[in-house]
């Protein structure tokens, strides 16, 4: 409740585009409702309703994703980038046609995953994998929102098919 009449609530997923705050959100529920009398008895109970549905269903189902790409190692990651940064045309994966060793797009993608698994204790994954392409989509890719939001949802799309396939 803002204090203008309305009671009003979104659910949905956000994904944080730079460590200042800045992201990007998709609201998959949302309500507003003019705020009269016995509202909160009425709405109140309904939101809990809409809320418990949203978590037993999308937050689960996206999380459980997560979960498996977490779970999927990646055997040879310089394949994994190649295959995943040419396929989605995000960037070529080697420096030129005569240079064959990585372009700097892939090595930033290489090294994310290197760092991120020596600061976690554990071998490359698909989510690490994931997150790295996501790094270079958002900090370095020039793109519009809109694009890298759909764009992201390919590369995890991807991803997560490597996964269960």
């Amino acid at each position: 409740y803002d204090g203008s009449c309305k009671t009003a609530g979104h659910f949905g997923f956000f994904r944080e585009v730079c460590s200042n705050g800045l992201h990007v959100a998709q609201s998959k529920i949302g309500f507003s409702i003019k705020h009269r009398g016995n509202v909160s008895e009425i709405v109140i109970p309904e939101i809990s309703q809409l809320i418990t549905r949203f978590l037993d269903n999308e937050y689960y189902s996206l999380k459980r994703k997560f979960e498996v790409l977490a779970e999927r190692p990646i055997k040879d990651l310089t394949e994994f980038v190649r295959v995943t940064a040419e396929e989605l045309k995000l960037f070529m994966y080697q420096a030129s046609e005569k240079n064959e060793e990585p372009s700097l797009n892939a090595r930033l993608v290489l090294d994310s995953i290197y760092r991120e698994s020596k600061l976690l204790g554990q071998a490359p994954n698909l989510w690490l994998g994931y997150n790295a392409f996501n790094e270079v989509l958002h900090g370095k890719l020039k793109k519009s929102f809109e694009a890298q939001k759909n764009k992201d949802s390919e590369i995890f799309n991807f991803v997560y098919d490597m996964a269960v396939n």
